[in-house]
């Protein structure tokens, strides 16, 4: 068995995203030190770290003696201090970064010369965030999914300044935990979010048509796409996490007119304290006394014309996640292979976009891709040449 690459593992951040990283860490014979902000929130972790361990050590699914080493090797602390001696630190606090700056300043002065820092960011390159000082070598991204334990890829965000050595590190580091490593540029960051972005954008648009309700277009969705629907998906990560990571993307994405709807759209609900699943009320409403979802009064249209419009939904949410792939790996950012496998498990979407292609043909989706670049003039459309490239070779 290969020899884990590190021993003491911090973690710094109390939201979802530390408890899940925590949670699946835990799994493993890792020492673990997880800091919270105050000590409210820290000791109703403590309270549900022991209830967790006697439940595991009731059921038999942990030994006496594992249940003992587990408590001996961790420790869940608001003292920053208690990070020394760590060999990896993962921040999983707010998408703000002056806030991951101000943080990582703080744990440069604390932790020891060779600890490695990587951010859980999942908008925020790297080396806007990294201490100005000899830890840029060992700097970097790692972007866990949420839940961490159902998602199964890892995006390691490698920057000009990290070492070969680093990105080792945490490619044996994600093999040692079950999980497996994408590793990119700092300007192919984030591109399993990405490669769904204008996807999003889309579906917004067929909204704003009202012509279909949201259940509807996440219905089509599920039928004939993913397995779960765009809105439910948006839904599950939490709203306000969705326009601070759309507002990051913005900054550099190449089509960004057409994402501004999601931004938008996305906003307003914000506003009104509509989060998501975590606060019962999102694009979907969650509470009991839950009513109808999407516009109250569509667009009346035949049945014939209603079908049309249903298949275009489709096709264009097809062309659109298959070409945002392929541009990809038309870039460099990563082969057909890796983008296939990272994609089929990404949060339970299933279909990855070559086996999507080869289910809708992808002469079929060059052809419609095109069409609709005729038709709408979004560049967004204009078929990628690594697409064009897999249409003409016929590859399955």
């Amino acid at each position: 068995m290969t020899r884990k690459t590190f021993q003491k593992i911090g973690i710094a951040g109390s939201g979802r995203m530390g408890e899940s990283i925590f949670y699946h860490l835990l799994d493993f014979d890792y020492s673990l030190v997880w800091i919270f902000r105050k000590e409210e929130p820290r000791d109703k972790a403590i309270a549900k770290f022991n209830k967790k361990l006697r439940r595991m050590l009731k059921t038999g699914t942990l030994s006496e003696d594992a249940s003992t080493r587990k408590k001996e090797n961790t420790l869940i602390s608001t003292d920053m201090e208690d990070l020394r001696g760590c060999d990896l630190i993962i921040e999983t606090i707010i998408e703000d970064a002056e806030v991951k700056s101000a943080l990582f300043r703080k744990l440069d002065d604390i932790a020891d010369k060779e600890c490695i820092f990587v951010s859980n960011s999942s908008s925020i390159k790297p080396s806007l965030i990294c201490p100005d000082s000899g830890r840029r070598e060992k700097f970097a991204g790692l972007h866990f999914f949420f839940p961490v334990p159902f998602n199964t890829i890892v995006e390691i965000t490698k920057t000009d300044t990290c070492s070969p050595d680093t990105i080792e590190a945490l490619r044996q580091f994600t093999q040692d935990t079950g999980k497996q490593a994408l590793v990119l540029p700092e300007e192919g960051a984030f591109i399993l979010n990405k490669a769904f972005i204008y996807t999003q954008a889309q579906a917004f648009r067929f909204y704003k048509e009202n012509i279909l309700s949201i259940k509807e277009i996440d219905a089509l969705i599920k039928r004939h796409i993913f397995a779960m629907g765009i809105f439910e998906f948006l839904d599950q990560v939490g709203l306000d996490v969705i326009v601070s990571a759309a507002n990051h993307y913005f900054e550099y994405m190449e089509h960004k007119d057409f994402i501004r709807v999601t931004i938008e759209e996305t906003q307003k609900l914000v506003d009104k304290g509509h989060l998501g699943v975590k606060s019962g009320r999102g694009f979907y409403n969650y509470s009991k006394d839950a009513g109808g979802d999407g516009p109250l009064h569509l667009k009346q249209v035949s049945e014939e014309e209603r079908k049309k419009y249903e298949e275009e939904v489709v096709n264009k949410l097809i062309c659109i996640y298959i070409n945002s792939a392929y541009d990809f790996v038309d870039r460099g950012y990563c082969t057909e292979e890796e983008i296939e496998t990272a994609l089929e498990g990404y949060n339970g979407m299933e279909k990855g976009p070559v086996a999507l292609g080869n289910e809708t043909g992808f002469n079929r989706v060059c052809d419609l891709s095109m069409k609709f670049y005729n038709e709408t003039g979004e560049k967004v459309f204009y078929p990628s040449p690594a697409l064009i490239k897999r249409a003409e070779t016929g590859k399955e």
